[in-house]
Order: C-alpha cells, then structure tokens, then sequence
C-alpha cells in the first residue's frame, strides 16, 4: 500500500509475478515426482517380471533336477543291478573255487559294502539338492520383500514431499483469488 493509503498495482503484480513463477516451480517439481513415481512403479513391474521369471526357471530347474535325479537313480540301479550281476557271477565262481569260505565272505561283504555305500551317497545327495531348492526359495522370498519395502518407503517419501506443495498451491491459489 502507498502513504495514502490506495494499492500499489506494480506491488501487487509483482506478488502475482512472484507467486505465478513459485506455482510453475511447484508445478514443474511436482511433475518430476509424478514422472520418477511413474519410474519407480515401472522398475517395479520389471523386477516383479524378474521375479515371476525366476520363479519359472526355479520350478523349471527343480523339474529338471527331479528328473535328472530320476534318470540317475534308474541308471544307477540299472548300473547296480549290472554289479549285483556281476557280483552273483564272481560270487559264483568264486564259491566253485575257492578253498575256503571265509574268502568268500569277505569278497561279499566288499561288494555289500559297496551298495551301503553307493546307496547312502545316492541319499546324500538328495538332501543336499533339498537344502539348495530350500535355500533358494527363501532368498527369492526375501528378496522380494525387501523389493516391496523399499518401494513403499519410496512412495511414502514421494507423497509426503508432494503433500507440503499441494497445500502450498491452494494456499496461493486462495491468495490469489482472495487479492482480486
């Protein structure tokens, strides 16, 4: 206002002016939130198409792991049956030779030994592709989670530095219309 008590109009433009260019600022900030929001949501569509992929390729993996362990159980009965063979043969001409039985004995329980042994090791490792597959779902699981937090937490942030602007504008907008 002047000494005189009427409106200066260059003051009150030039508030206008000032005002205008905060709100285009705002504007222009707001819209680089809304575009890196937009960003983030499409990373997240990727990441969550990563996950389900390597999801697939897990399931395709532990079908692929059943059957291959399938393949080798059959091939190693197969190849067991094969000594078992072998085995009952030299057992055989081994009892028609042998002198003695204790020499016997023990050539049979070298090759039960064997098949213990062939067996617990065939056990072994399916535990242990067991405990692989375990561990591999839970890591996908909390990777995920902490994919889904840190999203949030982005949001949150995003919208709460948009929150003040918002109020801002139609603080200024009120103004405006409140001057003229």
């Amino acid at each position: 206002r002047l000494p005189n008590g009427s409106i200066d109009a260059h003051d009150d433009s030039s508030r206008v002016s000032e005002l205008q260019d905060l709100l285009d600022r705002t504007n222009k900030e707001l819209a680089q939130s809304r575009e890196h929001a937009a960003t983030l949501n499409g990373r997240m569509v990727e990441l969550e198409a990563e996950l389900a992929n390597a999801r697939r390729e897990l399931s395709r993996s532990e079908e692929l792991s059943i059957k291959q362990q399938r393949e080798q159980r059959e091939e190693k009965v197969r190849q067991l049956q094969e000594m078992l063979e072998m085995a009952e043969q030299r057992l055989a001409q081994t009892m028609r030779k042998a002198e003695t039985l204790p020499e016997v004995e023990a050539e049979l329980a070298q090759r039960v030994a064997a098949l213990t042994k062939a067996r617990q090791r065939e056990k072994m490792n399916e535990e242990h592709n067991k405990r692989l597959s375990d561990t591999v779902d839970r890591l996908l699981t909390e990777s995920n989670e902490r994919l889904q937090l840190h999203l949030k937490e982005r949001m949150a942030a995003l919208e709460d530095k948009a929150r003040p602007l918002h109020t801002f504008i139609q603080a200024a907008a009120f103004f405006i219309s409140y001057d003229k």
